[in-house]
This record gives structure tokens, sequence and C-alpha cells, in this order.
């Protein structure tokens, strides 16, 4: 099981059969998602106050890759691993639009997979990569004045 603590944020694995847990990260390691043969976790981090998007080892926690986000912000709130395992996808906020990236790991620049108009809250490929489920939309705030409201 990977988890996150909430104190500082960093990454931690410990066996569903017990044991002691293991730290595997340093730093921010946010959303870990195990590639599919099991050998890489990809997650969120920061460097030097940007988001970037970190390949670690499952085995020790070991940094091996570092992209750069799609944009500075630091809204993603998942990544998902492509089928094949050489590449990465997360949604992110680019230019004032929400869309989801992926980022291949032989390098190069994030390419945009698909754009929304409102928000992107999450997202989630199925298993056989055919299909893409989305949850979106803006926050609706209201604001309410109740008058001469008797408790009794």
């Amino acid at each position: 099981v990977l988890y996150n603590t909430t104190e500082d944020w960093q990454l931690w694995r410990v066996s569903i059969a017990g044991g002691e847990p293991t730290r595997l990260s340093e730093s921010y390691a946010l959303f870990p998602s195990i590639s599919p043969d099991g050998k890489m976790i990809a997650c969120l981090g920061r460097s030097d106050s940007k988001a970037v998007v970190r390949i670690l080892s499952f085995e020790d926690g070991r940094a091996l890759k570092t992209f750069d986000l799609a944009a500075p912000s630091f809204s993603s709130n998942r990544i998902q691993w492509t089928r094949d395992g050489k590449a990465v996808v997360y949604g992110t906020e680019h230019d004032g639009v929400t869309s989801i990236f992926r980022q291949q790991l032989s390098g190069g620049a994030p390419a945009i997979v698909m754009k929304f108009e409102d928000e992107l809250a999450d997202f989630s490929y199925s298993q056989d990569g055919q299909s893409l489920a989305v949850a979106r939309g803006g926050w609706q705030h209201d604001i309410v004045l109740i008058r001469d409201l008797s408790l009794n």
C-alpha cells in the first residue's frame, strides 16, 4: 500500500501483510500511481517551487525521471499510467483552461489529450484504455439571507 503522510506529504509504502513502513520520498510525492509492470511509481512533486511529475523506483523510491508539468500550477488531482507503461496522464490548468495531458517517459513536451471549458474534478481511463470517464463542472456558490427566523 502506498500512502502520504499529512505532516509533510512524503510517500510511504507498507506491506498489506503488515510490518514496518518504508519511506520512499524525501519531499512531496502526491497522488502516487503504480506502473502496469509494478516497477515504478508516478507522482506529483515540487522542484524549485514548481510542480513536476516524478517517476520513482517502486523498490527504493529512487528518482528515475522528473518532468515539468504542462502548467506551473499545482492543481492536478490524479496521475494515471497508460496501459503500455510508456506514458503518464494527468489533468491540470493551462492558460486558464483545464486539460488532460500525456507525458511520454521517453521525454519531450507533454501533449494535450483533451481540453475542458469548465473545471476538471477527476478522470480515469478504462482498463483497456479505450474509454475516458471525467467528473467536471464549476463550483456553485450561493448566499441566502434569512430574516425573522424563529427558533421556537
